[in-house]
């Protein structure tokens, strides 16, 4: 199994902050590689030239774009994907049921159970990564944004 530090990350937001601040956090985290896309278009790109260990989705990346389809084309190649929504999951259109979800604001220790939920890694593995990345302590949440998205 390789070691977190050598697995890459697709992480698609729309907002530049939030963006920001969870791209750091996926880093302290101590994935090797993170991919970000702000739109539909960007990330559809990322999917056809890259391969991802994990994927963390945005819902709706504004101007009526949904991640809906990067998210089924990492389906099938076998990538665990997460979405996450300021929308309660019910609220979300059928085809995205059946992934994980996260509701935001998003507090970094669910993500860091869901990175080892569907990864299958442990905590020590985690530890050792932001070690190796001389990583600063997590803040509580990935992102203080209140919009829905």
């Amino acid at each position: 199994m390789k070691a977190l530090s050598d697995k890459s990350i697709l992480y698609v937001e729309d907002d530049n902050i939030v963006a920001i601040e969870t791209e750091e956090a996926l880093r302290d985290l101590g994935f090797g590689q993170v991919f970000s896309a702000q739109t539909l278009t960007r990330a559809l790109e990322l999917v056809s030239r890259f391969s991802f260990d994990f994927a963390m989705l945005d819902y709706d990346l504004g101007n009526g774009e949904r991640s809906t389809l990067v998210g089924l084309e990492l389906e099938q190649r076998g990538v665990p994907t997460v979405f996450l929504s300021g929308y309660h999951k019910s609220e979300l259109e059928a085809a995205v049921q059946r992934f994980e979800f996260l509701e935001k604001p998003v507090l970094l220790t669910c993500v860091r159970r869901k990175i080892t939920d569907l990864l299958r890694i442990t905590s020590t593995e985690i530890q050792q990564a932001r070690k190796e990345k001389r990583a600063p302590k997590d803040p509580q949440f990935l992102s203080t944004s209140k919009g829905r998205s």
